[in-house]
């Protein structure tokens, strides 16, 4: 539960300045997020994250396979669920959330369900992961502020 309450509360706020600025200033949501991938995979190596190609939408995943079973994982795995969705709604407004969620835990927490009530979230993947709709991956920062207003 705290490891969702983190995440929607301080989600991508805490990201060090400079990989927050490099992410934010891609041109299209699709960008921002190949990017996210890449600074992170350059820096935690032991945190398998990237992005797998759908027909109608793609899937950001994130999984730590060597730390699966160790106490606070399922936490660790929910606050980034949060980062991502924060860095998402730069693109896409405030009120987005995820068509699905995938989650490795075997329950889904009430608070997940609270904190995204249109998402479809599934229990007991392989993987962590939420879904972006490929109508989606073009914006950019600028036309999410437009359509906003």
């Amino acid at each position: 539960m705290l490891g969702w309450h983190v995440g929607r509360s301080y989600g991508g706020s805490n990201m060090a300045s400079g990989f927050r600025k490099s992410v934010e200033h891609a041109p299209t949501l699709y960008r921002a997020l190949q990017e996210c991938v890449r600074l992170i995979s350059l820096d935690a190596t032991h945190l398998q994250i990237g992005i797998l190609e759908r027909r109608e939408d793609i899937i950001l995943y994130t999984h730590y396979p060597t730390i699966k079973d160790w106490p606070g994982y399922t936490s660790s795995q929910a606050y980034q669920f949060g980062v991502y969705v924060d860095l998402i709604r730069n693109y896409l407004g405030e009120s987005w959330e995820p068509p699905e969620i995938g989650i490795e835990y075997p329950s889904v927490p009430l608070v997940a369900k609270e904190q995204y009530p249109r998402s479809r979230i599934l229990p007991g993947q392989r993987f962590g992961y939420l879904t972006v709709p490929r109508a989606c991956l073009h914006r950019t920062v600028l036309q999410s502020a437009v359509a906003t207003e």
